[in-house]
């Protein structure tokens, strides 16, 4: 990706006038973000397609099946609002303000539920995303299975 694009680690930043089907204003970024789970933002950079959005909705559905509700998924295209799509809240990005803050080409960031980017990449299918939230939502008890095991005595 572009040096410019936001990196692991960066705050995510905000962009305003994002549009949904339905609602009557434009929407800030950080507001869509808000939350208590890590947020996946497609950013794609020109219109979606059908076939690009029914893909990422059947990848947010895996991820909801690995994941349950720890991870949300959204996408962003240029424009006005994306279709619709189960398991993915879609947007437009009429005034280029998302574009101008994550670059011009599409890339996938997983934002963390305190704002920073925890990972990015070029494609929701990249391995390296599912490796991430793997160790991110590592069960508690491997953590404890690598003790030396004295508890379990």
């Amino acid at each position: 990706l572009e040096a410019a694009v936001p990196a692991a680690g960066d705050r995510a930043p905000d962009a305003h006038g994002l549009r949904r089907h339905g609602v009557g204003f434009p929407l800030r970024l950080f507001d869509v973000l808000h939350g208590t789970e890590h947020v996946l933002l497609a950013h794609l950079a020109q219109t979606g397609s059908d076939e690009v959005i029914t893909d990422l909705a059947a990848f947010a559905r895996e991820l909801a099946t690995r994941f349950g509700s720890r991870v949300r998924v959204l996408a962003v295209g240029a424009g006005a609002p994306l279709a619709e799509q189960f398991a993915v809240a879609t947007y437009g990005d009429a005034e280029g303000a998302l574009s101008a803050a994550y670059g011009a080409q599409a890339a996938v960031f997983l934002v963390r539920p305190d704002g920073y980017i925890g990972w990015r990449g070029r494609s929701w299918r990249d391995a390296g995303l599912l490796a991430h939230l793997g160790r991110v939502f590592q069960p508690a008890r491997a953590e404890h299975d690598q003790t030396d095991g004295s508890s379990a005595r």
